[in-house]
């Protein structure tokens, strides 16, 4: 089971997929920090395949963002913004994510929403998918497509999974 986790609030937020590459079922849980328990989060609008990709909450619009790499029922890569009320959650916008050429991306498997912006860092593996060399890129959130910054044609990177970001204290 792939699990991720966030911060809102006072809140955490779980996501898992059971199992890997079978069902492509999405969970999202939710439990109060300091909780011993977590309960399930309905989305409503969930696309019945979908595989594992990041989650993190955005503070600034005041959603959840979960990322597909089999957005569509391809391999593509795409940003689900849900916004969540008590135990419910609804998919409100689907961003595309486009390789350094404009073609989908093959997989985003985890980014990380830049503080402050609406901008996402993350690796995309272009590896079996395309002859598009793979990049660590950053894209606009609100509109998804091409990045806007990318190390493709820098370095080789064949499978660049992972993101972290880490925000110096004052």
């Amino acid at each position: 089971m792939a699990i991720s986790a966030t911060i809102r609030k006072e809140i955490f937020f779980f996501r898992g997929l059971e199992p890997l590459y079978s069902d492509f079922n999405l969970i999202v849980s939710e439990a109060d920090a300091g909780s011993n328990t977590a309960h399930t989060v309905n989305i409503t609008g969930a696309p019945s395949k979908l595989a594992s990709g990041m989650v993190q909450w955005d503070e600034g619009r005041h959603r959840l963002l979960v990322g597909d790499v089999y957005c569509h029922d391809a391999y593509a890569t795409c940003i689900y913004e849900i916004a969540i009320s008590g135990s419910a959650g609804t998919i409100r916008r689907i961003v595309p994510l486009e390789n350094v050429v404009g073609g989908p991306t093959c997989a985003v498997w985890q980014a990380v929403l830049l503080p402050g912006t609406q901008r996402l860092a993350g690796g995309d593996s272009e590896a079996g998918c395309s002859s598009t060399p793979s990049s660590v890129d950053i894209w606009p959130l609100r509109h998804g497509g091409k990045p806007k910054i990318s190390n493709e044609g820098i370095s080789s990177l064949s499978l660049p999974f992972g993101a972290a970001l880490s925000v110096a204290k004052p």
